[in-house]
């Protein structure tokens, strides 16, 4: 199995960048989603009488509350997602570069 080369290296990081970039942007999109589900506000007055009455504005309360949760959880995901990749690159980067330094230190006449 052959190593890669340089270019293919590179161009790898550039893709997992890129697709950090992407689940940051996804997050951010939760993140707006989840702010519009929060200013959503119906009460008794909105829904009437009999809607509140039988708990259709508690229910409604509920499954707002969810629907901001499970946005906020999704985008919180998709940010540690992108931090994940970035992560994998940083770590590839320095465990290469203390690899150099190694081979480096190896080749050096005493």
């Amino acid at each position: 199995m052959s190593h890669p080369s340089n270019e293919e290296v590179v161009a790898a990081f550039e893709a997992i960048h890129q697709d950090a970039a992407n689940w940051r942007r996804s997050a951010d999109t939760l993140n707006m989603a989840a702010a519009h589900a929060r200013s959503l506000n119906l009460s008794g007055t909105h829904l009437g009488y009999l809607a509140d009455s039988g708990g259709v504005t508690s229910k409604y309360q509920e499954v707002q509350d969810l629907a901001v949760r499970l946005l906020t959880e999704g985008a919180r995901a998709m940010q540690e997602m992108a931090g994940v990749l970035v992560s994998v690159v940083e770590d590839y980067q320095y465990t290469d570069a203390e690899a150099s330094i190694s081979f480096k230190t190896i080749g050096e006449p005493k």
